[in-house]
């Protein structure tokens, strides 16, 4: 019924379960990552000023329960997050009159002026360059998440992990595949195969 909270949610725990697994194989206790120098300089980092962040409230995580949702919430929202938002622009914005980036005059003073609608929408060629940088924007997706080159992880450990990680996405790919065929509109923007693992463009 509502496929955004569905799919996304979805995606959300199978991200957490991966991470989290990686933090507890990297960090043997809390003490471990309270006493990390790099995390406390990363953690740093956001509450800065807004040139460097401006995540208000960030602090560094002292534990690691408190990095693995830091760390679900990055990976998520470079990824998955960015994928409900930018792979529907082209689909959903494309035709100029339901989307027109920007009023081109006053507003009409009613819907029956004559070309004061059309006025107001972006002359042609504007709308063309709009429908061309939303397809643009809507086509790029490079590496899906899950993906990693060979040899990118050198712990067999790790592998493990991620050959688990690869599974449940492909699992979870198949689900929202037959999912979409029984909702009134697919919604294949967080289909795991269409979720780049970081931000392309």
């Amino acid at each position: 019924m509502y496929p955004f909270r569905d799919d996304a949610l979805r995606v959300w725990r199978a991200i957490e379960s991966f991470v989290r697994a990686y933090v507890w194989r990297w960090y043997a206790s809390d003490e471990a990552v309270a006493d990390e120098a790099f995390l406390h300089a990363w953690g740093a980092t956001p509450s800065l000023a807004p040139t460097e962040g401006g995540v208000a409230g960030f602090v560094a995580p002292q534990d690691r329960e408190a990095l693995s949702r830091a760390l679900t919430l990055v990976v998520y929202t470079a990824s998955a997050q960015h994928a409900a938002v930018n792979f529907p622009q082209f689909p959903l914005m494309s035709f100029a009159p339901l989307m027109s980036g920007a009023g081109w005059s006053d507003a009409p003073g009613a819907v029956d002026e004559r070309g004061g609608i059309a006025a107001f929408l972006p002359p042609r060629p504007v709308a063309r360059q709009q429908a061309e940088l939303l397809h643009l924007l809507s086509s790029v997706c490079h590496a899906p998440l899950g993906g990693f080159d060979e040899g990118w992880f050198d712990d067999r450990e790790v592998g493990e992990m991620v050959e688990r990680f690869q599974h449940e996405l492909r699992s979870l790919d198949d689900e929202i595949d037959r999912e979409n065929d029984a909702r009134r509109w697919p919604y294949p923007y967080l289909r795991p195969s269409r979720v780049p693992r970081s931000v392309n463009i």
